[in-house]
C-alpha cells in the first residue's frame, strides 16, 4: 500500500501544478520504479532457472505456474515504469538523458517479456516434446535479452549518479 501512496503523491504533485521535482526527488522516483521492475525481471530469470532443467527431453515434465506468475508481475512492474516518462524534473538535461535511456530500457524489457511469453507458451503447450531443438534457442534469447536489460539498468544508474551532488 505504501508504494501506491508514493506514486499517487508524485502524480498529485505534478497534476496540481506544484512544480517540478528536485533532482533528488526525481532520482528517487526513477530509482523506486526501476528497482521494482528489476526485482520482478530478476524473478523471471530465477523462476526460469528453477523450473527449466539443464537437459530437457520428451519425458521431462515442466510446471510453468511460477514462471507465468513471475512474468505477469514483471509485466505490471514494467508497465508502472512508463509513468516515469511523464515526470518533470527541475534539471531538464537530466530529464532528457533519463527519458532517452528509459525509452531504451522500456523497449528492451518489452522485447524480453515478449520472448518470455513465447517461451512460456512453448513449455505450457508441451511443444518442447515435439521440437526440442528450440529449447536452446529460447534459452539463449532469454539470457541475451536479460543481459541487455542489465546494461540499460546500469546506464540509467550512471545517468542518475551524475546528477547527485
Amino acid at each position: 500500500m505504501k508504494k501506491i501512496v508514493v506514486t499517487l503523491s508524485i502524480i498529485t504533485l505534478l497534476a496540481s501544478g506544484c512544480g517540478e521535482l528536485s533532482t533528488l526527488k526525481y532520482n528517487d522516483a526513477v530509482v523506486e520504479k526501476i528497482n521494482s521492475a528489476s526485482d520482478a525481471l530478476n524473478k523471471t530469470i530465477s523462476s526460469y532457472d528453477g523450473n527449466i532443467p539443464d537437459l530437457v527431453t520428451e519425458e521431462t515434465e515442466i510446471d510453468t505456474t511460477e514462471m507465468k506468475t513471475a512474468w505477469e508481475d514483471a509485466k505490471t512492474a514494467v508497465e508502472n515504469c512508463k509513468a516515469l516518462t511523464t515526470l518533470v524534473g527541475k534539471d531538464q538535461l537530466q530529464q532528457a538523458e533519463v527519458n532517452a535511456e528509459l525509452e531504451n530500457y522500456l523497449s528492451i524489457t518489452e522485447e524480453y517479456l515478449s520472448s518470455y511469453e513465447k517461451m512460456l507458451t512453448y513449455y505450457e503447450n508441451d511443444e518442447y516434446k515435439d521440437t526440442p531443438e528450440k529449447v536452446s534457442e529460447y534459452d539463449a534469447e532469454i539470457y541475451e535479452k536479460s543481459s541487455l536489460i542489465f546494461d540499460s539498468n546500469n546506464t540509467l544508474e550512471d545517468i542518475l549518479e551524475k546528477y547527485v551532488k
